[in-house]
């Protein structure tokens, strides 16, 4: 890894340390990672409902409801384990 992204890394970690892991710090910090895909599959699914293509509907909404799910396992599990390395 280059110093750039080791600096913004340790920034990173030093900011979840002093906030701690909550969901809505984790979206906050990565609020332009999510408008893009975010707004895609909105015209997506406003697109398909309009036309009625119900089976790419519920793909689209299955699609993104997964991706909702997983990123917020992902924050849970790093909260665990933010609290488990403040006890040791």
């Amino acid at each position: 890894m280059n110093q750039f992204s080791d600096q913004i890394l340790a920034r990173r970690m030093l900011e979840s340390r002093d906030h701690g892991s909550s969901y809505l710090f984790f979206f906050c910090r990565s609020v332009k990672r999510y408008l893009l895909p975010g707004s895609y599959m909105f015209v997506v699914l406003v697109g398909s409902t309009l036309l009625q293509y119900w089976m790419f509907f519920f793909f689209m909404l299955g699609m993104f409801a997964g991706c909702l799910f997983r990123d917020l396992g992902w924050t849970r599990t790093q909260g665990d384990c933010a609290i488990l390395g403040n006890l040791a």
